[in-house]
């Protein structure tokens, strides 16, 4: 065999080796988007109630961790897809991820999703299925309720942005008549954008969700989100986890 045959069978049998799983044998590589008060990019840094949780747990676990690189939604969720990604987070559950996602059995956080709306211009008794011609804002991307698509679909009541901070704007402005978004992310919008004349409509959520950590099937064994999941139902025992908690979602820090 020549030297460049042997060459080739070389590189055959390398690339044919498992690559080395994330957490285990090597640091995972996290993505996120920037999602008040979840996940708050500033320049470099990079703060919020999930990236503190994240990082906590992993300490825990003794688990190293590389980079959590800020990314569109979208462009995070096409990452995780493709395995150029170990894990993404803030996600609600979605059962179409899970053929290429694992969740781990214990959500980060509860949290309520629901209709915000101008003052003075709602019942704060609606809910979505009294909006029959009315607009709604949406974000593309985001995965709400199968009832609830079903429902804009069919009314054609529906206006899709990319972002939550556009949703609020049109809604201030009058372009939306009402827009759906996370409770905590919402009212940390609200304060930020200074919009005082917007607010939600909490007796009637659209949904009520977990939010996530979500592994790539590709590079996380199930192993390991196993032991995460374990870690972070004791860390969410914890007062560590209730003083995280108060520090980004009690008031005075979203109420003006």
């Amino acid at each position: 065999m020549g030297k460049f045959a042997v060459k080739i069978v070389i590189c055959i049998l390398f690339c044919c080796l498992p690559f080395p799983a994330a957490g285990d044998d090597r640091p995972l590589r996290l993505v996120c988007d920037h999602w008040p008060p979840y996940q708050i990019g500033n320049g470099n840094q990079l703060s919020g109630f999930s990236v503190s949780l994240v990082k906590l747990v992993l300490r825990d676990m003794g688990a190293e961790l590389d980079t959590i690189r800020v990314y569109p939604w979208k462009r995070a969720l096409s990452h995780l897809k493709a395995g150029k990604a170990d894990g993404l987070f803030s996600a609600n559950f979605n059962p179409e991820r899970t053929s290429f996602a694992r969740y781990p059995g214990q959500t980060l956080v509860d949290s309520p999703w629901v209709l915000w709306a101008r003052k003075g211009q709602a019942d704060p008794d609606t809910a979505y299925t009294d909006l029959a011609g009315k607009t709604i804002g949406v974000v593309s991307g985001y995965t709400y309720t199968q009832e609830f698509w079903a429902f804009v679909k069919a009314h054609n009541n529906f206006d899709a942005v990319t972002s939550d901070e556009q949703n609020f704007r049109k809604l201030a402005a009058g372009r939306v008549d009402f827009a759906v978004a996370e409770l905590g992310n919402g009212k940390y919008l609200k304060n930020l954008l200074k919009l005082d004349g917007i607010v939600p409509l909490t007796k009637h959520p659209v949904m009520t969700q977990g939010l996530y950590i979500i592994f790539s099937k590709q590079t996380v064994p199930e192993g390991f989100v196993d032991r995460f999941s374990d870690t972070l139902a004791r860390v969410k025992a914890t007062d560590a986890y209730a003083r995280l908690y108060s520090n980004y979602f009690t008031p005075p820090r979203f109420d003006p």
